[in-house]
């Protein structure tokens, strides 16, 4: 291998403590070359695993890549949000692409480096605003380079009608209001590759990879509505799919629906053939209904004992479902409020490890420093008051609207509240999601994944992000020495 120029020749990261996300020998090293991960190991990496010639000397004469000594940090991949309603003031549904744009720059701080912008439900012009917004967002890279991507090309509806697009440029997209159908590309490969999705930021860092996004909503339950105006939860209606789908430049990667509406079960199977994961959430299912919805190709449980009918002992209903149905993989918010933690210590023990996901359902609340008060009430995007007393985001009335977690928090929670091992809560925020939607090359430091990294301390607080294999975000409380090595990538 060559390492082309100073700026590109790599990073050799020495003297890690590495969970990748399962716990490796340390000190430990992972090489990057070119936004992936080339080699991991144990010890010191050797000249020819740095591409070298055996002699100290790189091949083509550069010399060996920059090392970064960790110092016994934690080394780990960067974090997968499948449920980001906002954060750092940021609210999706507001629909701004620039504030949107903040948001992915925000993110790396605390340690997520890839996510799923969520949109919930809303009138049909609201979420034709929201999803342009955050399809701009998603398609913020250039054309894909000519090799296989990392993501899977999903199966196209019989008769290859359907999810094939030709992502135009963000400033064309914006001057035709949207659209860009043509081509024969599968959207979601032609929109999700990994060399390129890591958007950057005018000062040359990267951003969180905008993976796609998640409609949580309309198609819910209008008995379980949490905070979703009720006036506008509806049945599934294919026509407006279609305009939702091109509005969102065919980029809709997770849909949260109620399954035990006839209307909703019936499009399981066709959005799960469009490579659509198909998700259960502000639902009234029984059990039987959860089952059903599973044959039909139901594979997720959105935030898993919220807004859902409950665990009865002879009606287990969809929380019954998502604790003893193998076949789906339950997501939960581990910010301590929507769950109790012998909950969510209950989740652990019911389900498979690769089964469960950590999310932190976030709001524009989450990141910012506010506290009870005036300072802690504001409007979000359809008007209403959010009062955040600095643990969870509530309507006046007291109903949860959404949470104010950030995903490092949410691992100390899962650590600290729960009582789970490092590795075992870190695969529920790296490994577990990128496996959900098929990626294979996020989630995991494996040679050929990207290189999306999290740097901790052994208190498990953020010291820096990096993505592609650049440093997103350096923490103030960084070393000297550390923060020297990582500004001179």
């Amino acid at each position: 291998m060559t390492w082309p120029t100073p700026r590109d020749r790599g990073i050799a990261l020495v003297g890690a403590t590495i969970y990748s996300p399962d716990r490796c020998p340390d000190p430990s090293f992972v090489l990057v070359h070119q936004g992936h991960i080339v080699a991991v190991g144990h010890g010191e990496p050797s000249p020819l695993s740095c591409g070298g010639t055996g002699s100290g000397t790189a091949a083509g004469g550069e010399g060996p890549p920059p090392r970064v000594d960790l110092g016994g940090l934690i080394l780990a991949p960067g974090f997968l949000d499948l449920q980001v309603n906002g954060a750092f003031g940021v609210d999706v549904m507001a629909g701004d692409p620039v504030a949107l744009r903040s948001l992915a720059v925000a993110l790396p701080r605390t340690g997520c480096t890839a996510f799923l912008p969520t949109v919930i439900t809303a009138s049909h012009d609201r979420l034709l605003h929201a999803l342009r917004a955050a399809a701009m967002l998603c398609q913020e890279r250039t054309s894909p380079p000519p090799r296989d991507p990392l993501y899977p090309q999903p199966r196209l509806p019989p008769g290859g009608k359907g999810r094939a697009f030709t992502p135009l440029p963000w400033w064309d997209r914006l001057r035709n209001g949207g659209g860009g159908r043509g081509g024969r590309l599968p959207s979601h490969a032609a929109s999700a590759w990994l060399e390129d999705a890591a958007a950057f930021r005018d000062d040359g860092r990267p951003v969180a990879r905008a993976l796609g996004i998640h409609l949580e909503g309309p198609y819910i339950s209008p008995r379980m509505p949490g905070i979703h105006p009720p006036e506008e939860i509806r049945p599934f209606d294919g026509d407006e799919w279609l305009l939702l789908e091109a509005a969102a430049e065919h980029g809709i990667r997770l849909v949260t629906l109620a399954p035990e509406i006839p209307e909703n079960l019936a499009a399981i199977p066709d959005l799960a053939a469009q490579g659509v994961v198909v998700s259960a959430g502000h639902t009234d299912a029984t059990y039987e209904e959860m089952t059903g919805a599973i044959a039909a190709g139901l594979r997720m449980v959105t935030h898993a004992g919220n807004a859902m009918r409950g665990l009865h002992h002879r009606e287990p209903g969809a929380l019954g479902a998502a604790l003893a149905e193998d076949k789906l993989t339950t997501a939960f918010i581990p910010d301590g409020v929507h769950l109790h933690p012998a909950t969510m210590r209950l989740m652990a023990r019911a389900k498979p490890r690769h089964r469960l996901v950590a999310v932190t359902d976030a709001t524009m609340a989450a990141g910012v420093l506010i506290g009870p008060g005036p300072s802690g009430t504001y409007r979000q995007w359809d008007g209403r008051e959010v009062i955040f007393d600095g643990t969870a985001p509530r309507l006046a009335d007291g109903r949860l609207a959404g949470s104010a977690l950030t995903t490092d928090q949410a691992l100390r929670n899962l650590v600290e509240l729960v009582g789970l091992d490092l590795a075992t809560a870190l695969a529920m925020l790296t490994r577990n999601p990128a496996r959900l939607l098929g990626i294979r090359g996020l989630g995991r430091l494996i040679a050929g994944a990207a290189a999306d990294l999290v740097i901790l301390d052994t208190d498990l607080h953020i010291v820096a992000t990096l993505v592609g294999g650049r440093v997103a975000y350096v923490a103030p409380s960084a070393s000297p020495a550390l923060r020297d090595q990582l500004e001179r990538l």
